[in-house]
């Protein structure tokens, strides 16, 4: 199989699994346009039984739970928080003197090769060894961060999560949602 067809397998397995995912509710109200949007804790609910076991057991593994994801750093913080992680890196705006965004980022787009960097540069500022990390995949664009950890995790096919099988490159593929 070459790397194109592990790609396209990847995407339409990821695009079978996610369509199983209800999405998140949307509990909450503005006040003054009167539409509804999605609040923190409705987002934190969407985490499936399955994945609230895996960081679980990471947790009492002792290892830190850090979520990556290419949204702004102030979103993806606080959602890593209320979930019960450690921390959270996205992609981060830069800021001006005065502490105001000025249409910058510092640092990579958090997405593709760009979500590797990041990911390396937190394990260079946290004293992490790649080679003992997890990675936790839902798209095929997180196919460059997948490379760079010891153990990649991807939801490409439906298989009970105690039946991990390799796939090309030996990523590993376990089945992360219900």
């Amino acid at each position: 199989m070459n790397k194109s067809d592990a790609i396209n397998d990847l995407a339409a397995a990821l695009a079978r699994a996610q369509a199983t995912m209800p999405a998140a509710p949307k509990g909450g109200r503005n006040p003054h346009l009167g539409n509804r949007y999605t609040t923190l804790d409705d987002l934190v609910a969407t985490i499936t039984p399955t994945m609230r076991e895996v960081l679980a057991q990471h947790r009492a593994e002792g290892h830190e739970l850090v979520l990556v994801s290419a949204s702004p750093t102030e979103i993806v913080l606080r959602f890593a928080v209320a979930a019960g992680m450690d921390y959270g890196v996205g992609t981060t705006a830069g800021r001006d003197e005065a502490g105001c965004f000025d249409g910058t980022l510092a640092g990579p787009f958090c997405y593709k090769e760009g979500k590797a960097e990041v990911i390396r540069g937190l394990a260079a500022t946290h004293g992490y060894d790649l080679a003992q990390c997890f990675a936790y995949s839902d798209s095929v664009s997180d196919e460059p961060m997948l490379a760079i950890v010891g153990h990649p995790v991807a939801p490409p096919e439906r298989r009970p999560v105690d039946e991990p099988c390799r796939g090309e490159r030996g990523l590993l593929r376990n089945q992360v949602v219900e």
